[in-house]
């Protein structure tokens, strides 16, 4: 136990999680299309008001597929981690824990959302159609995720600690 915690890499799990979390909210916010009618339909109004149009089989449906959806963002952030963590011949411990973090973070909704999602919501904003409101936010979320992966100076930053190169340049007198 104690050689499995000296291998992982807390900078790894970190960024990690972060890029898992963004692809839990891009793939929560693409599962809405599972029923775009019946989001259109409640938007503005109660679902009291709409039991007669809606069924009740129709919201579970949805709604299952709409919990189910933060779980395949998992997913992939942990089958993205495993990839990574393949290619630079990091322990691949270090996405195990990044499954259970962002489950757990998932499950009990530690992040807090609301906040975030204002300032990722922002590109959606320009469009006035729903659907690509949604897409828009989904792309954006998607690619953060991504950007957290594969950039150069956050792989860096993983393997030594800093973003920029440890070179200091002396000042010419």
């Amino acid at each position: 136990m104690k050689n499995f915690i000296s291998k992982l890499n807390w900078r790894l799990i970190l960024v990690h999680v972060l890029a898992a979390c963004f692809f839990v909210y891009s793939a929560h916010s693409l599962s809405y299309f599972y029923d775009i009618e019946m989001v259109r339909m409640t938007l503005g109004k109660t679902l009291d008001s709409m039991e007669h149009i809606i069924s009740p089989v129709r919201i579970a449906y949805a709604t299952l597929f709409i919990s189910v959806s933060g779980y395949i963002g998992v997913v992939v952030g942990t089958i993205a981690s495993l990839l990574l963590c393949k290619k630079y011949k990091w322990f691949k411990g270090n996405s195990i824990v990044v499954l259970l973090i962002s489950s757990l973070f998932y499950k009990f909704d530690i992040i807090e959302w609301l906040f975030i999602n204002s300032v990722f919501y922002f590109p959606a904003r320009l469009f006035h159609h729903f659907e690509a409101k949604l897409i828009t936010h989904s792309v954006v979320l998607f690619m953060f995720g991504v950007l957290c992966l594969f950039n150069k100076r956050i792989i860096r930053f993983i393997e030594t600690g800093r973003f920029i190169n440890s070179q200091v340049t002396e000042p010419v007198s």
